[in-house]
């Protein structure tokens, strides 16, 4: 019983498919006697999939070698030493709004960060004669 359990855990993990939209995450610093600044990151969107070595995503059986793709878009930091202050000051549905406006900015800014990221995994911990994993870093814009 073991043996099914731990093979249908390892191929549920092993075609985990993740996606993410729309996150910012801001940091503002405004204390007394200092200069208020806000920093933070907006990302638009995030996809993590499983994939066959063509990597075309998709659910895959347990294999030797594991393709993982991940797509990152409209990545973005940002640092501002003159920001208006944002917490406590809105009411949740303008905090909501504001947030949102940045990613879209962002997204536009010649700076976002566009990649993809192909890993291959040796899962087979007997076979050394290949790397355990082999990143492939392709970042389509960058400025």
């Amino acid at each position: 019983a073991f043996g099914f359990v731990d093979d249908l855990q390892t191929r549920v993990i092993d075609n985990v498919q993740i996606f993410v939209e729309n996150i910012h995450i801001r940091v503002e610093d405004n204390r007394p006697n200092k200069k208020t600044s806000a920093y933070g990151f907006t990302l638009s969107g995030l996809k993590i999939q499983s994939t066959d070595s063509d990597w075309n995503p998709g659910f895959l059986p347990k294999r030797k070698i594991m393709y993982k793709l991940v797509d990152v878009e409209n990545f973005n930091f940002y640092f501002d030493t003159e920001p208006s202050v944002m917490a406590g000051s809105l009411t949740d549905e303008e905090f909501q709004s504001f947030m949102k406006e940045v990613i879209v900015e962002q997204a536009r800014d010649d700076c976002a960060i566009n990649s993809v990221i192909k890993a291959d995994v040796n899962t087979d911990k007997t076979d050394t004669t290949r790397p355990g994993i082999i990143l492939d870093f392709s970042v389509n814009t960058f400025s």
